[in-house]
């Protein structure tokens, strides 16, 4: 019963803090589209979009793998969970910068992001982050909270970035402070990735 009952609790933790970054997510969205204008908000979904597809080949499954091996281990064997996270962490650095070189040779081609590359590097920059990201440290040491704590402060400090540099903007009248969008994002990344770095610490 007890057990049952932490479960329920765990998923509420972990529903709450994907509910509330989803919420903070649309929110930036709505701003960037109105003060980039149709074409440029277009064409910064697109470098995401496709980025995205890097991010995913980047992490190649690791991080469910990575949950599953430390809730396997002994809760005392501390230093085999240290070795086991560091082996992934490593294992997860040589593939972001894998699928980063590879997407930066291939992606470029796509048309909508030529028309500004530096918004397409700005996104697959996000495998580095992405590489060091210790959510999956904090589920299989039985820490939810703190993985959704992340994933809400990623998604607060890109929203409030976001409404910093774009809040009180016209229509169209952000286009020229554009690469603002995607370092809103990375600097969300770096953020979460500290507050999941503490709890699992």
């Amino acid at each position: 019963m007890t057990r049952g009952a932490g479960l329920w609790r765990d998923l509420g933790v972990l529903a709450a803090g994907q509910g509330a970054a989803q919420l903070l997510n649309l929110a930036a969205l709505v701003v960037l589209a109105r003060a980039l204008g149709g074409h440029w908000f277009g064409v910064l979904q697109v470098a995401a979009a496709t980025s995205a597809y890097v991010l995913l080949a980047a992490e190649a499954g690791l991080f469910t793998l990575g949950v599953r091996d430390l809730a396997r281990l002994d809760p005392r064997d501390h230093a085999g969970a240290r070795d086991l996270v560091a082996r992934r962490a490593g294992l997860l650095l040589l593939l972001a910068l894998a699928a980063g070189l590879l997407g930066s040779a291939l992606l470029p081609w796509f048309g909508a992001p030529r028309q500004d590359p530096r918004l397409l590097w700005l996104y697959l920059a996000g495998v580095l982050p992405q590489a060091l990201m210790a959510d999956w440290v904090v589920l299989g040491l039985g820490r939810p909270a703190w993985a959704a704590a992340a994933r809400t402060v990623r998604s607060l400090v890109a929203a409030l970035l976001v409404l910093l540099v774009f809040g009180r903007m016209g229509e169209g009248a952000g286009a020229g402070l554009r690469l603002w969008g995607p370092l809103a994002y990375l600097a969300g990344f770096c953020a979460g990735n500290l507050v999941a770095a503490a709890g699992a610490a």
